[in-house]
């Protein structure tokens, strides 16, 4: 007669990691919408590339709609007769990881808006210094909050007519983003 015996371990792998036939792969990349920043007139689409445990670089772009609520308020005259236009975004992440599912970030997200007016283009740019957190749900989908503070850092001369003071030039970006973990 023969006997065996079978003994359990505690996985202590990542869950953000899977088996592959090469071995064990990170996933590394993730695909994201901005759901919030509708109400700012923005749709942006990102994609985030993580380059360490601890940092990540996110591209994105979107359109901008005709229809908001001005992030920086002294705009609003000019700025609500846009017709809509574009927006690029460049971010850095330094991550703190809690758990496998769960992990906060600082940010620093550049960003260029081009509002297509009644007659012509402009082009409005912005520094911003964010915290938030991003969860993972299931196997992949992931639901990141953030919010900070923003900084205007340059106006096109068609919107830089406008009575802009150095006050006006903070504003607090906020959203949430859904995305998909590859």
């Amino acid at each position: 007669m023969v006997s065996s015996t079978l003994f359990a371990q505690i996985d202590s792998t990542s869950v953000a990691q899977y088996f592959a036939d090469s071995g064990d792969v990170s996933r590394k990349n993730q695909l994201k919408v901005d759901l919030l920043t509708i109400v700012f007139g923005e749709l942006p689409f990102s994609y985030e590339r993580e380059l360490g445990k601890s940092i990540s670089v996110e591209l994105g772009a979107g359109v901008l709609l005709p229809h908001y609520l001005p992030e920086i308020f002294s705009l609003g005259s000019e700025a609500s007769k846009t017709t809509g236009g574009n927006s690029f975004r460049f971010q850095g992440k330094f991550f703190s990881e809690i758990n496998s599912k769960m992990r906060y970030y600082l940010e620093v997200r550049y960003r260029n808006r081009n509002f297509q007016l009644p007659i012509e283009r402009a082009m409005v740019q912005d520094l911003s210094l964010l915290g938030g957190y991003e969860i993972l749900r299931g196997k992949g989908l992931i639901i990141d909050f953030y919010g900070g503070v923003g900084f205007l850092l340059g106006l096109d001369e068609l919107l830089s007519e406008t009575s802009l003071d150095p006050e006006d030039s903070i504003f607090v970006p906020f959203g949430m983003k859904i995305g998909y973990l590859f």
